[in-house]
Formats: structure tokens, C-alpha cells, sequence
């Protein structure tokens, strides 16, 4: 089961997630983005930290809600992603359409600073 842990801070919302992001998890995770864009949020972190699985349905929403933010002139920065999940990303063809960060800290200033996010299909 997926557990999230939200916040916002400078109007950028964090998502922090454990345990395993599979369909259920990915719907989940995809309402609260959705949630979170539908009122005009524009920019997000999700802190893969603690995540140890990311299946197909994680991909796409992960896919997904990066492309509406960049439609959006906002963000969606991976932060704290651990190898074998960055495998993950990297086999699903999607590590390079994405935009990681060491941590939270790192993916606040990226977007404070205007980093450009590319999204395009896994």
C-alpha cells in the first residue's frame, strides 16, 4: 500500500511517498495531483525516498501530471530517488523525460529557479 505525506511550501506542493506505487497507489497519487492542479497549483515534488516498487500505472501517472504541469508553465520534480527506482524510470524509457533531484531541498531551488521540465511520453 501507498502512503503519502503532503505539504506546501512557496506554493509548490510535496508529496512524500512510501511503501509501493502500483495501480492502486498510482490512482491515488493522481487524484491528489489532479486535486492540486484543478485549483490552480502549478508546481510539484514527489519524494520517492521511500518507495519500493513503481509499476507501468506509477510511470504514467508520474508521466502524466508532468506534462500538465509544464502545459500549466509549472514543474514536477522526482526528488530523493533511489537507484534501483531510477532502474525503473530509466529501463520504462522515462528517466530522460523527467526531471530528478538529489533531494527536496535541490528540487525546491530547480524550480524557484525556473528549471525547465521536459515531459513526453515513456
Amino acid at each position: 500500500m501507498l502512503q503519502i505525506s503532503q505539504s506546501v511550501e512557496h506554493g509548490i506542493l510535496t508529496l512524500a511517498l512510501g511503501g509501493q506505487l502500483n495501480a492502486e497507489g498510482a490512482m491515488m497519487l493522481g487524484n491528489i495531483v489532479t486535486a492540486w492542479q484543478s485549483q490552480g497549483g502549478r508546481s510539484t515534488i514527489i519524494d520517492l525516498h521511500h518507495i519500493t516498487y513503481v509499476g507501468s500505472a506509477g510511470l504514467k501517472v508520474l508521466m502524466h501530471h508532468a506534462s500538465a504541469a509544464k502545459a500549466a508553465g509549472g514543474h514536477l520534480v522526482l526528488a530523493a530517488v533511489n537507484d534501483p527506482i531510477f532502474q525503473v524510470f530509466d529501463v520504462g524509457g522515462c528517466a530522460r523525460a523527467l526531471t530528478f533531484a538529489p533531494d527536496r531541498d535541490e528540487a525546491l531551488r530547480m524550480i524557484a529557479g525556473q528549471q525547465t521540465v521536459v515531459s513526453a511520453g515513456c
